[in-house]
């Protein structure tokens, strides 16, 4: 709003406080309303948005519950750990297994075992070298060349597979390593050569063979040209550590329990925080008369009402499941709580049920997550609640900017007005000046 700067020049009149006075007495009644109306929202804004992040958490503690992951779920357990590690995938066989590691998968090295002088000559020749069932060769055509750039020339080879050379300082000079960079019986290394390096790579010795792992399950071999067997048993990943073939570990592939537990126990806990977070929002107290920003709101009470329903209702394939069955109930006071005892008798007792119970197309934590899915989605109410009240928010600016306008015009005419008058006024007391001068002058003319 524009500034007022001039006051009464004749009447001292003071124009500016006169005019800003009733432009504020004018603004007041439609300002605090429209601050009011904002103010209402923006709490009402604010409310949705916690009760948004109240059931997406919900969501979230039943993500991974939608599936068979809490509920196929398994634990390994083996007789010692110093042999073979194993973990077990979701839904992987159960049973226990006999398993002896005879031999670990290993890399093929070959070195040379004459030491040589570093600085001599080795010659001229190809140096020919296999891996496995790949082959490569490096050319050599300068007598001079060292132990030090053979190394190199293996090293830096296009059609190299996968063979690294190393020089090793001994007594008596140097010798060269080669070493696989791949594991098992594809790791072996052979040499050839011609010229001078026919000589040079018959004196190489394979001090590691490269070879594949073997174990055996249950007194059948199985092979493997990596430490990492995933594939022997159905879902099970073995990681070979130590051989010993005198020695038998025990593998055990059972159900983890705990699993389920964990995720209906974070379940639990999830909608013990959303019934929190409502009974917040829309809480009154009779005392002070005060209440929460979504007190008596139907749609936060209909979207607690339908979630309840949905925990309640029975589930799995027949829909005849019910939690109360497994140890889950609501209090008095909407919460839920879970009876560990009586869920770990339905598990040990009726496992198959609590399973269709909980997972699964028609478990609690699909049709849970659909539900929760569904009233948070872009074309839901809570949705166009929310896009309602930014449209109420967009009004009220577009209602200040329009008030704004309107007081800058009023400001604008009072002044007009105003000054009007202090002009007015201030011909009025020159008039009046002026009479009482021409009188007083008539005065003394008449008495002389």
């Amino acid at each position: 709003m524009a500034a007022i700067t001039s006051s009464g020049v004749g009447s001292g009149l003071d124009i500016q406080g006169l005019v800003s006075q009733l432009v504020a007495a004018d603004r007041a009644p439609v300002a605090t309303r429209l601050s009011r109306q904002e103010s209402a929202t923006r709490v009402e804004i604010s409310a949705y948005g916690q009760l948004r992040s109240a059931m997406s958490s919900l969501q979230n503690a039943l993500s991974d519950s939608v599936g068979d992951e809490a509920t196929e779920a398994r634990s390994v357990s083996l007789s010692s750990e110093d042999y073979f590690s194993a973990t077990a995938a979701t839904g992987s066989s159960l049973g226990n297994y006999d398993i002896i590691v005879e031999r670990l998968a290993s890399t093929g090295r070959s070195v040379l075992q004459t030491p040589t002088d570093p600085a001599a000559g080795l010659g001229v020749g190809t140096f020919d070298i296999t891996l496995g069932s790949d082959s490569f060769s490096v050319n050599l055509t300068d007598p001079a060349t060292t132990l030090a750039e053979l190394r190199d020339a293996i090293n830096q080879a296009g059609d190299n597979p996968g063979v690294r050379a190393t020089i090793i300082n001994v007594d008596g000079g140097s010798v060269l390593s080669l070493s696989s960079d791949r594991i098992g019986a594809d790791s072996a290394i052979t040499l050839g050569g011609t010229g001078d390096y026919t000589a040079l790579a018959a004196d190489f010795n394979a001090t590691e063979v490269g070879q594949d792992a073997l174990i055996s399950i249950d007194g059948m071999p199985r092979s493997s040209s990596t430490n990492t067997i995933s594939d022997a048993i159905d879902g099970v990943t073995l990681n070979l550590l130590k051989a010993d073939a005198g020695v038998t570990t025990e593998l055990g592939v059972t159900r983890n329990d705990t699993a389920i537990t964990d995720a209906i126990n974070a379940f639990v806990t999830a909608w013990n925080g959303f019934a929190s977070k409502t009974d917040t929002l829309g809480e009154y107290n009779p005392i002070t008369g005060n209440g929460g920003p979504l007190n008596g709101n139907a749609l936060m009470r209909g979207i607690e009402s339908r979630l309840r329903n949905v925990i309640s209702e029975g589930h799995g394939p027949g829909g005849d499941l019910l939690g109360g069955e497994f140890g889950l109930s609501f209090d008095t006071d909407g919460k839920l709580s879970l009876d560990s005892a009586k869920l770990t008798e339905a598990l040990s007792d009726r496992r198959a049920d609590v399973a269709a119970w909980w997972s699964g197309d028609t478990g609690i934590a699909s049709k849970l997550t659909d539900t929760l899915e569904s009233m948070l989605a872009d074309d839901a109410s809570l949705k166009s609640r929310e896009v309602a009240l930014e449209a109420i928010l967009q009004r009220i600016d577009d209602s200040t900017e329009k008030l704004d306008a309107r007081m800058e015009r009023a400001e604008s005419r009072y002044l007009k007005q105003f000054t009007a008058l202090d002009i007015a006024l201030a011909q009025m007391q020159s008039t009046s000046s002026f009479l009482a001068s021409q009188l007083a002058t008539l005065t003394i003319n008449t008495s002389a």
